[in-house]
């Protein structure tokens, strides 16, 4: 955990996941300073692995894919698998990777996503009574039915969309929805659109890569539409910004400048 400022354990594992993407991708681009990221990369990695946070994890792991295909680096994208093989057999796998993620945790709590899925299923009931407009945004979950349930430990569903709906229904949901899928679609337009080692090129790929552990963590927290929801808006900033610039100067190759 974080000491100072106080960090929770999955804020720390998050932490590192995206200063390791960032770096990941820069390792990929730069020519100088490729020291200075592999050292990040390296600290990012160790902060990842010791906060044993799963939902961090699996968003980096994911992230990996994704930022060498949208770089175009294709033929690296095959050595991630072989790279996973032998983590496993030098971890001496499954039984290592089990316990790793198990966390000291019973396996009936770890299958319930540490009592996520409890949560869902209350609040899947609450949502059928109210679908269109909810019960009110940022109110859904901790000002219902759900506060006895949830205790005093949390203060949402820890769930974006879930709380979403529950807050502010399908109303708010289909435009918070859309913001999300326009952001994926532009980012990999984006990616795919501008010449390849371009700033346009690398900062878009730098974006998805983190809007792949944000999309991840949003499955078990509620970070893109709660306060400070940092990541998403700076990502949704770049894009709307490199659109804007496109659209208005349309001969000016900038995508290539």
């Amino acid at each position: 955990r974080g000491v100072f400022p106080a960090f929770e354990t999955n804020g720390v594992g998050e932490l590192g996941a995206i200063l390791g993407a960032v770096a990941f991708t820069r390792l990929l681009w730069v020519t100088e300073g490729k020291i200075f990221y592999f050292l990040i990369l390296l600290i990012a990695l160790v902060t990842l692995v010791c906060a044993q946070s799963r939902s961090p994890l699996t968003g980096f792991l994911l992230a990996l894919p994704v930022i060498l295909f949208s770089s175009r680096r294709i033929g690296l994208l095959f050595l991630l698998p072989l790279l996973a093989l032998a983590l496993i057999a030098f971890l001496s796998a499954p039984d290592h990777l089990e316990g790793f993620f198990l966390r000291g945790q019973r396996e009936e709590d770890f299958q319930s996503l540490s009592g996520r899925t409890n949560l869902w299923a209350l609040g899947w009931e609450m949502f059928k009574e109210r679908p269109l407009f909810g019960y009110g945004a940022y109110a859904g979950a901790r000002f219902s039915g759900l506060a006895d349930t949830m205790g005093t430990e949390n203060s949402s569903i820890l769930n974006t969309w879930f709380e979403i709906v529950l807050g502010v229904g399908l109303a708010g949901g289909v435009l918070v929805l859309g913001a999300f899928l326009g952001l994926w679609t532009m980012l990999t337009g984006f990616a795919w659109s501008a010449r390849r080692g371009t700033l346009v090129h690398w900062l878009s790929v730098e974006a998805l890569g983190i809007l792949t552990i944000v999309s991840v963590r949003s499955i078990f927290t509620v970070q893109i539409i709660w306060h400070p929801p940092v990541m998403f808006l700076l990502m949704l900033g770049f894009a709307e910004f490199i659109r804007r610039t496109y659209l208005r100067w349309p001969h000016e190759n900038t995508f290539g400048a």
